[in-house]
């Protein structure tokens, strides 16, 4: 069936609980329309209250348990309501109907309710969420976003976890036999070729082996093993070295898993027994859920998980698994793919046990409008690198997890704020509600204090009193030392003169010193007593051996030039167009008259439209047109973004030029830098030796 691309409604129900009485709880019912980011409120005057009984669905059988399930969640008729015209305008735009389930922290007991039963509704005033344009998800906001790596289908990276200990201790365990080789089929024939890495011989599935695969790279970690509750903690049984059982706690896996020095997993799927949920009521308040494994992994920062909320047939689960795995690879919207698997197994009475409980606003995982392994501009974007005719400007993206996007997240989760979910992404703007309505001279403490956490959270220990400069200079050498592709490592073996950072950091020049190369660090002076820096910008030369990094929004090692709030970037602005000539000549001629190579940036942030703002300004900048190659990198999994046209007129208009020449690539930064260091390594040869500076 046909829908319309990128549009959909979404009926978001929030739970919460209503003072101390126990079964007493409101809820609050928004309506995301069609084309519409806005929610429209369902509940306008307030939370309407409603009951639920938690110990009688215990005794009831799977029909009463959905149907009191039904009457209680909807016994208002504002909920009656909601759904209705949600479903209704679903039907009637045929578009997909989405329906998320937020719980309050203060309701934790209703996570061990059965919520997906609602997928299996016969009650005629309540359009039922059957179909495969039907899905449900269970909601969670992250309290610890990271960085999340952008994969395209056709180099999707999988890591599968196949654990089926038959002993403990030299003791015969009684748990069911995991089908091995059925495992193996399912995920080699759902992914064929993708990079595949397959732990299920004796002794493979361990722990030491599960952190070393996904710190070289993982886009999906399948994990199919037996799990359990012990004392109200999940436990996974993994194995050791010699094949016999490693009951794994829960919190001790996800944890592990989530901290290491590498981006995480999109999606996790644990293929087990009491893996989503906590199956039976305990008597811990959250009766078992959020202690389970899949919650917590969205609460570390991986932004999609499918998982078991109690006991499952092997073969159900595989045939789930298998349709979903199928559908997600078309297009990456997990919610649909989800709906499509539930629907597979919809006639067995096991179609409730699969939860997806999501944190990614768009529901997207990857798209497929991703780029194609073909960049036609390739050889021509080489060619200009090779005549030292190129000029690559950084962008915070490139960064990863200490990126503008993720301390706008780290800010919108410490400050109260009005803004919707997307614009709490949008640093500057978050930055300037934060420094007026906190009474902040300047949120560059705040910078402080968030990559001090983040840099602490990788494992790199501060000494005392240590600068920020050099603290981030350590992180970046533990990085490089750590992954086997730094950007700003092949960036710096690139002959190119002069680099232009919209990054603080020292990790460029760093990364140059590697390679002999002694870099020149030049400070664009927009603010405080910096003037005297633009002195003889004349004079200032730029080479090969000796390239000029030029910081055009501040450093950290002067924390008055460095650009966050609305107000910085526009007197940044304001700066520029008249004090162009304060800027140096040969950056000057290299931003005009050079390709140039974006990396690491978003089309709506603020950054990048100041920059282009900045070059037009530029005297010169006229020679852009007609004959410059850029490459922009673009992640078109935004929703907003997913047109190609609009995004090469938008870039258009940023350049006021429509005869430039533009070479779109689309994918993330770390697979652009990849493809290029390949290339440039058949062109040029291997790089030099390192120095051990």
């Amino acid at each position: 069936m046909a829908t319309a691309s990128g549009k959909f409604t979404c009926l978001e129900i929030g739970l919460q609980a209503r003072g101390s009485e126990p079964g007493e709880y409101t809820l609050t019912l928004d309506i995301i329309f069609p084309g519409n980011e806005e929610k429209a409120s369902f509940t306008p005057s307030g939370a309407v209250s409603f009951r639920l009984d938690t110990e009688a669905l215990r005794s009831k059988s799977q029909a009463e348990y959905r149907d009191l399930l039904i009457r209680s969640l909807l016994s208002s008729e504002e909920a009656r309501m909601a759904w209705r015209v949600a479903r209704t305008t679903s039907a009637m735009k045929n578009v997909p109907f989405r329906v998320r389930l937020v719980i309050a922290p203060n309701a934790l007991e209703l996570h061990a309710v059965r919520w997906e039963l609602l997928c299996e509704s016969e009650d005629q005033a309540i359009p039922p969420l059957r179909g495969e344009l039907l899905s449900f998800a269970r909601f969670l906001y992250r309290s610890a976003p990271r960085a999340l790596r952008e994969p395209t289908p056709q180099r999707l990276r999988i890591v599968a976890i196949v654990s089926n200990p038959r002993t403990a201790g030299g003791r015969r365990i009684e748990l069911p036999e995991i089908d091995v080789a059925k495992q193996e089929q399912l995920i080699t024939s759902v992914f064929a070729g993708a990079r595949v890495t397959m732990r299920s011989g004796p002794g493979e599935a361990t722990m030491e082996h599960i952190l070393a695969d996904v710190r070289d790279g993982c886009d999906v970690l399948y994990l199919a093993c037996h799990g359990t509750l012990i004392e109200d903690r999940p436990h996974l049984y993994l194995v050791n070295s010699n094949d016999e059982a490693d009951i794994t706690d829960g919190r001790t896996f996800v944890e592990r898993v989530t901290s290491l020095m590498a981006l995480p997993p999109r999606l996790v799927v644990f293929a087990s027994c009491q893996s989503g949920g906590g199956g039976q009521l305990s008597d811990r308040a959250d009766n078992g859920f959020l202690a389970a494994v899949g919650p917590r992994c969205l609460d570390s920062g991986i932004p999609a998980v499918v998982g078991m909320q109690s006991m499952i047939n092997q073969d159900t689960a595989a045939s789930f698994c298998r349709a979903f795995f199928n559908e997600l690879l078309k297009d990456g919207q997990i919610e649909q793919a989800v709906a499509v698997a539930r629907q597979e197994i919809g006639a067995l009475p096991e179609a409730w046990v699969p939860v997806l409980l999501l944190s990614l606003q768009s529901g997207r995982l990857w798209s497929r409008e991703r780029a194609a392994p073909d960049f036609p501009a390739w050889d021509r974007l080489i060619q200009r690198i090779v005549e030292r005719k190129c000029t690559p400007i950084l962008g915070s993206e490139l960064l990863g997890r200490f990126s503008n996007v993720e301390f706008s997240r780290f800010l919108s989760t410490k400050y109260q704020n009005p803004f919707a979910v997307h614009d709490r992404e949008e640093l500057p703007r978050m930055a300037q509600y934060v420094r007026i309505n906190e009474g902040l001279s300047s949120p560059i403490d705040e910078l402080s204090l968030f990559l001090r956490e983040r840099i602490r959270e990788d494992g790199v220990t501060a000494a005392e009193d240590e600068s920020m400069v050099n603290l981030v200079s350590k992180w970046g050498e533990a990085f490089h030392r750590s992954h086997a592709l730094d950007p700003h490592d092949v960036l710096a073996r690139l002959p190119c003169p002069v680099y232009v950072s919209a990054n603080p950091d020292n990790l460029l020049a760093d990364a140059l010193l590697r390679y002999n190369r002694e870099p020149v660090v030049k400070l664009c002076p927009w603010a405080g007593p910096y003037d005297i820096l633009a002195d003889n910008v004349g004079s200032i030369s730029a080479t090969v051996e000796h390239p000029l990094v030029y910081h055009l929004f501040g450093r950290l090692s002067e924390p008055s030039t460095v650009t966050i709030t609305e107000d910085d970037f526009l007197d940044h602005l304001i700066w520029v167009s008249v004090n162009n000539q304060k800027i140096p000549s040969v950056v000057k001629t290299r931003l005009c008259d050079s390709a140039l190579l974006f990396l690491g940036f978003r089309l709506q942030d603020w950054e990048f439209r100041i920059l282009m703002r900045c070059i037009a300004k530029l005297p010169g900048s006229q020679r852009l047109a007609g004959h410059l190659h850029v490459a922009v990198q673009i992640d078109p999994s935004e929703p907003q973004h997913e047109d190609r046209l609009s995004v090469r007129h938008q870039l258009e208009q940023y350049f006021g030029k429509s005869d430039i020449k533009l070479s779109i690539y689309w994918g993330t930064v770390h697979e652009f830098v990849a493809e290029l260091d390949r290339r440039l390594k058949m062109r040029l040869g291997p790089p030099g030796p390192q120095s051990n500076v």
